[in-house]
């Protein structure tokens, strides 16, 4: 109501005698005294660093006696020991939920911490796979291809020797295919910089593929221009982009 608004912002206690506020311009509290039964009573706001918290009502329904200002001293330092309870319960429930804020938080950042060693291992071992795919998969295509060249020339009485190449060959291919997947899987692996002769490597690229020219019917032949200076790139990477290429022309 109007009046607990006006005795809650007041600086003082606000009295009530016979009905009407004595001592303040608070307004008029018939609606107090409607829910009190009661028309003596006195208001004392509870405040905390001049902020109201609460308001004490004390009325004299029982004693009928009327209410002194001694009584009203008594009140105001029950009304401020009371505020003050209230501001150190409103602090205790603020830290409990600091504290569990805190804890959830660290929660969170535990668990945070965890997806971040077991990404953190992850990363390793992709890079990890992608070094070793990469560093056996030229000799990986070159045990292909001379398997591929011992298989060509085979002789037909030999099913034996004929045999196990071509389960060689098999399983070089189906090699070639988990590497290829582990390297389309894992992080590129960095490229090492580094003078790269084109024609030597051009030259070995058509040596390693040439079973796989001959059975095609492929002639492979390395044409330089003169003066041609070496080109600065990975070795490796370069070397696999061009049997790429020749497998992807024959």
């Amino acid at each position: 109501t109007d009046f607990v608004v006006a005795a809650l912002k007041a600086r003082g206690t606000t009295r009530v005698v016979d009905g009407r506020v004595v001592g303040g311009d608070a307004p008029s509290p018939h609606r107090i005294i409607g829910v009190l039964d009661i028309d003596a009573f006195v208001a004392v706001p509870l405040t905390t660093d001049g902020k109201p918290v609460g308001l004490l009502l004390a009325d004299n329904a029982i004693t009928r006696r009327a209410i002194t200002d001694e009584d009203v001293e008594i009140l105001e330092l029950l009304g401020l020991q009371a505020a003050q309870a209230l501001a150190r319960a409103h602090l205790t429930e603020e830290l409990a939920r600091q504290v569990a804020s805190l804890e959830a938080a660290t929660r969170e950042l535990r668990r945070n911490q965890e997806r971040m060693v077991r990404a953190e291992r992850l990363t390793a071992i992709g890079e990890m796979a992608a070094r070793v795919a990469h560093e056996i998969r030229n000799p990986l295509v070159a045990i292909g291809g001379f398997a591929r060249s011992l298989l060509l020339r085979s002789a037909e009485q030999d099913p034996a020797t004929r045999e196990s190449l071509e389960i060689i060959v098999n399983e070089v291919r189906r090699l070639e295919s988990i590497v290829k997947e582990v390297l389309e899987f894992s992080h590129p692996a960095p490229p090492k910089i580094g003078s790269v002769p084109l024609k030597r490597l051009a030259e070995e690229a058509l040596d390693l593929l040439g079973w796989e020219l001959d059975h095609a019917g492929v002639v492979g032949r390395v044409e330089e221009a003169p003066d041609t200076p070496e080109a600065s790139a990975d070795s490796d990477q370069i070397f696999h982009a061009v049997i790429n290429l020749l497998r992807n022309a024959v």
